[in-house]
């Protein structure tokens, strides 16, 4: 059946039916719906239109059907199985096109959205919420030393800008990975 897109805000809705469903990559990254709300989700929690797209490219090449075969995560953002967006579940959100998973975009950054003061900020908030405005010593999965053993193991991107001896992700390497 056809879906009706949300409508994005009482100011600037997007009418008409969701013309994002089967578009990924770049070709959701140009779809004027989706590019449109995009930019209002950017206007709205104070950063750029790049910025966003960069985070939706690093986490999923900007494909609402990804899923990691690790994790389970999903979606543009790859929300985790157990912290699927409220209101909803890992299942519903891998069945969405990219403009109906663009509403909980704009409810998991606008909930944060006084938090971004960086990239950083706006890419640990997708990472590793609880790392936002913590300081460069803080670990990523402490205080339990396996669990953040497991994280840097499965995050090696980003363990690579580890300079602990341990080779940890700590916020210094987040940081400067993002």
């Amino acid at each position: 059946g056809s879906v009706t897109a949300p409508n994005a805000s009482p100011d600037k809705p997007i009418d008409g039916p969701d013309s994002t469903a089967g578009l990924m990559g770049k070709q959701l990254g140009e779809n004027p719906q989706f590019k449109q709300r995009s930019e209002q989700i950017a206007k709205k929690i104070g950063v750029s239109l790049a910025d966003l797209y960069a985070i939706f490219n690093i986490e999923s090449g900007i494909d609402p059907k990804a899923i990691n075969k690790t994790s389970g995560a999903s979606g543009l953002i790859q929300w985790m199985p157990q912290y699927a967006p409220k209101g909803t579940t890992i299942d519903q959100i891998r069945s969405m096109t990219g403009l109906q998973q663009l509403e909980y975009v704009d409810k998991h950054f606008s909930a944060q959205a006084g938090k971004i003061k960086s990239f950083a900020d706006m890419y640990a908030l997708v990472f590793w919420p609880a790392a936002v405005g913590k300081p460069a010593d803080y670990i990523f999965g402490a205080p339990d030393m396996e669990y953040a053993k497991k994280v840097a193991k499965q995050n090696s991107g980003i363990a690579k800008y580890s300079q602990r001896p341990d080779g940890l992700i700590d916020k210094a390497a987040f940081d400067r990975f993002a």
